[in-house]
């Protein structure tokens, strides 16, 4: 089903150029858009009824609090990156446009001493989800924590690629799947994988780690290919949401 969606592709699905870009509202609904939840902006909202709203609360859970300075939102601090989750993507560039490491953004600003936030609920990492974020210039009306316009990408064709790669690996052909796999790549700017059989199973896992973090696709993954016992730490119960956004 992924192959015909891939070849045939009537409705002209392509991966997005522009990836520094791509995460703004006014980039939504692109080519790369396979699958989105619309959301809108123009509706306030409370912390009565977060289902009944039509803005993505997400961006807000996500940003930073209190946040007083330039191109960011104030916002609540939760789901944040790990330190082991930005050392992971090493100098791929999509570290940047998936992480926002706030005191390299706040040093180089033109006035970083006027610049201010606070610790929020989730604690501090130093690292933001810079995907799912509140940004200042899209902020909705009152409550805005809650009415980000930020569509939510549920299924985009980066994602479509890689699960293609990932049943052509499963199913021997290792050749179709390594093609998939470097055309995401490509679009990011790194080189090509040439692996095969294990090792190109593990690197079509490692690549979705990497293009798809802050996504909400990480625990599913985990748990799918029989990892997340080994990956995830808990001594007491926690929000699924932690799990979506911060691994």
């Amino acid at each position: 089903m992924l192959e015909a969606l891939i070849t045939t592709n009537q409705a002209g699905y392509a991966l997005d150029p522009a990836i520094e870009t791509m995460w703004l509202v006014a980039n939504q609904n692109s080519s790369e858009d396979v699958f989105t939840i619309q959301h809108s902006g123009l509706q306030g909202g409370d912390y009565g009824c977060l289902v009944c709203l039509q803005g993505n609360p997400a961006p807000g859970f996500h940003a930073i609090r209190n946040w007083v300075g330039p191109f960011y939102g104030d916002g609540n601090s939760y789901n944040l990156p790990t330190q082991e989750l930005y050392d992971f993507f090493g100098n791929d560039p999509r570290r940047e446009v998936t992480i926002l490491h706030l005191e390299n953004f706040i040093a180089a600003q033109p006035n970083p001493q006027d610049i201010s936030f606070a610790i929020g609920g989730g604690g501090h990492t130093g690292y933001f989800n810079n995907k799912y974020i509140k940004r200042d210039f899209e902020r909705g009306l009152p409550d805005d924590d809650l009415t980000s316009p930020q569509n939510y990408r549920a299924i985009r064709y980066a994602d479509v690629l890689l699960m293609a790669a990932e049943a052509f690996a499963q199913s021997g052909n290792d050749g179709r799947a390594r093609a998939l796999v470097n055309e995401v790549r490509a679009r990011a700017g790194v080189a090509p994988i040439a692996s095969s059989g294990m090792q190109l199973l593990e690197d079509i896992y490692r690549e979705r780690r990497l293009e798809l973090s802050g996504e909400g696709y990480r625990f599913w993954d985990l748990v799918r290919t029989g990892r997340a016992a080994g990956r995830i730490q808990a001594s007491c119960p926690v929000s699924m949401s932690y799990f979506l956004f911060r691994r």
